[in-house]
């Protein structure tokens, strides 16, 4: 299993070859996404019943090399059917941990938030009775802790300046369609985030942005983006100007303002960058499926 838990096809291995070789196919249409794995994942009450095929498959399911999961759901009969269900767990139902009792600050003593609920029907019938049927199926899911983790994003300062500065690039189109669902609070500057050497390339001074130099990628085009944005001072003009620093010498002969302050906040702590959460919300989803048949 070593070197194919990271890909999509539910992590088995079949028949010695890559997990994303695994195929999904459900009522006979194929649910094998580009990348490997299913596409859609079907509440489990509207499976009617499901085949699980690993030698020996017949042609329909060539374009897979390891396991075949074929799904077939369910569908509406003469007669009107259908079920609800409800997963249900709370802190109410919950023991305190053995251990809180000592601790000392009374905040620790309490048991944890948890919120999980999941529930949902199914519904199928006659539209015509011996001729066409329906069935249909919902569930929602509703899952909050108290203090759900935070993850970095780029503050909406720096997505508005990357909009501005390269309305054309896709960063600008990632920035418009898919912005935090809240503003976050204040992580990093840009001045903290280059300085302390978070950055991917591994610089820990602007001036390496600014450098063209062929050993590191940044061409004369490159570098010239990065002025626009991030601007170019003295100090940059400075670092470039030794020897050891840029084997080339600035390119800049003065200061240039860029479109974002250094001294602005460049990462914020949100809690989602999804626009499916809201605070203290891990999970709010719905799911819908319907069949005619």
């Amino acid at each position: 299993m070593r070197g194919t838990m990271f890909e999509n096809g539910a992590n088995t291995v079949v028949n010695g070859v890559r997990g994303n070789f695994n195929g999904f196919v459900i009522n006979g249409v194929s649910n094998k996404g580009l990348s490997g794995g299913p596409v859609n994942q079907p509440t489990q009450d509207t499976v009617q019943e499901f085949q699980l095929l690993t030698l020996n498959n017949s042609a329909e399911f060539g374009n897979s090399a390891g396991a075949i999961t074929n799904l077939v759901t369910k569908s509406g009969t003469n007669n009107l059917h259908g079920n609800a269900w409800e997963y249900f767990r709370n802190d109410a139902l919950d023991a305190k941990p053995f251990f809180a009792n000592h601790f000392a600050d009374p905040t620790q003593r309490q048991k944890t938030p948890l919120h999980l609920n999941q529930f949902g029907g199914t519904l199928g019938g006659p539209i015509r009775k011996n001729k066409l049927f329906f069935f249909a199926a919902y569930q929602g899911d509703r899952f909050t802790i108290s203090n759900p983790g935070e993850v970095l994003a780029e503050s909406s300062d720096f997505r508005q300046a990357v909009i501005a500065t390269f309305p054309d690039s896709i960063s600008s189109l990632l920035y418009s369609n898919f912005a935090p669902s809240n503003s976050g609070s204040p992580a990093f500057t840009l001045r903290d985030y280059v300085g302390d050497g978070f950055s991917g390339f591994g610089f820990s001074n602007f001036g390496d942005y600014l450098c063209p130099n062929s050993n590191t990628g940044i061409t004369n085009a490159i570098s010239n983006k990065f002025a626009a944005l991030l601007g170019v001072e003295q100090a940059d003009i400075d670092y470039m100007n030794q020897p050891s620093n840029c084997p080339s010498g600035s390119p800049y002969s003065t200061p240039v303002a860029g479109s974002f302050g250094r001294d602005l906040p460049f990462l914020v702590n949100v809690l989602n960058v999804g626009k499916s959460q809201v605070a203290e919300n891990l999970f709010n989803g719905n799911e819908t499926w319907r069949r005619g048949s």
